[in-house]
């Protein structure tokens, strides 16, 4: 399973015990991975309360909401008086229904449920709410040729954004800035798409005079540094029309079309999230360089490979928030614990 370590996948189970399956999730069916033969992980926010219906399940293929109470389950290797792990977070059992309430943030720490003849782990992971603030510049390639996205279509893409994010990763992405980019500011007047090439450097690239106008808002407590979002009618990275957004260094080219068509806000939510994944992820290596120690040039291949890492861009999954089409609404365990990063439990 994408994201586990190898301590965590496999099941071992000891001579004639059964395993007690998982049937059902009390919510939306997110943020939950239950993939054999690795015990299943489930994310619980900060704060908030998950749970999960435990078997058996029944012939119908139904999960049944009550087990027969000779058999009652029961949590291990919890402190007896408050069900807590560590202080991490607090489990308990009512009927066949698991409960699991997060209170610290860490990854993959082991719940362990016992019925007389079986077992169960699952891998919790708690994450804090994290704020990512989203500063919006609606671009005027030129007299007339205004961004077609008001700011009541953005607020409303963000918004449908966040319905991606927050069950899944518990980040939301906060409007904190909006404004009008005009063509003089920029000091040229661009044609109706916008061509850039990120490999290139010189005073004409077009990525160079957008996106130099960004507003910086730094990383703080609960919050990570700010995405730029620079609203633009098209664009065409290298001769291809097929983009839809473009990140690099906090910020994001976002085009107002999709297919000659202006876009609708759930696609434009999507893509929003799409582009906030890679911002994310590029948070992520800048991270890793650092406390690794990197130098220039290795920083860069790192920063490079964060772009095309296989977590990232889902080529197989159209679901995924990361395929190539930015079609999909989910996220996957590896992506999750990236884009919120928490320490391992130990």
């Amino acid at each position: 399973m994408p994201g586990s370590t190898a301590q965590q996948r496999g099941k071992q189970l000891p001579p004639g015990v059964k395993e007690i399956p998982v049937v059902g999730l009390l919510d939306q069916r997110v943020a939950y991975e239950n993939r054999p033969p690795d015990w299943p992980w489930i994310m619980v926010p900060m704060g908030a309360t998950r749970a999960l219906a435990l078997g058996p399940a029944s012939t119908a293929g139904l999960f049944t909401r009550q087990v027969n109470s000779a058999l009652p389950f029961t949590l291990k290797n919890l402190d007896d008086q408050s069900m807590l792990r560590g202080g991490y977070y607090a489990a308990r059992i009512s009927g066949n229904h698991l409960f699991i309430t997060g209170y610290l943030g860490v990854s993959n720490a082991p719940l362990d449920v016992h019925q007389p003849g079986a077992q169960l782990r699952i891998w919790v992971t708690i994450k804090p709410r994290m704020t990512l603030p989203i500063v919006v510049h609606y671009v005027e390639h030129g007299p007339m040729l205004k961004t077609r996205t008001t700011p009541d279509d953005m607020r409303q893409i963000i918004e449908y954004a966040n319905r991606i994010l927050v069950p899944q990763t518990n980040i939301r992405l906060q409007l904190a800035v909006q404004s009008v980019l005009s063509h003089e500011r920029i000091g040229k007047r661009l044609g109706p798409v916008i061509r850039y090439d990120p490999e290139r450097s010189d005073p004409d690239n077009e990525w160079d005079l957008i996106t130099k106008h960004k507003i910086t808002i730094p990383a703080k407590n609960m919050e990570f540094a700010a995405l730029n979002v620079f609203v633009v009618r098209e664009l065409n990275r290298q001769g291809k029309t097929n983009d839809a957004g473009a990140v690099s260094s906090g910020c994001c080219l976002f085009e107002d079309r999709v297919a000659g068509k202006i876009r609708n806000v759930q696609r434009g939510g999507r893509i929003l999230a799409h582009e906030v994944g890679h911002h994310l992820h590029h948070l992520a290596a800048e991270r890793d360089a650092r406390d690794l120690g990197d130098g220039d040039a290795q920083r860069q291949r790192r920063l490079e490979a964060s772009f095309l890492a296989a977590e990232e861009h889902q080529h197989d999954d159209s679901k995924n928030v990361m395929s190539w089409s930015a079609g999909g609404d989910r996220l996957n365990r590896a992506q999750i614990e990236k884009f919120n990063p928490t320490s391992p439990y130990r």
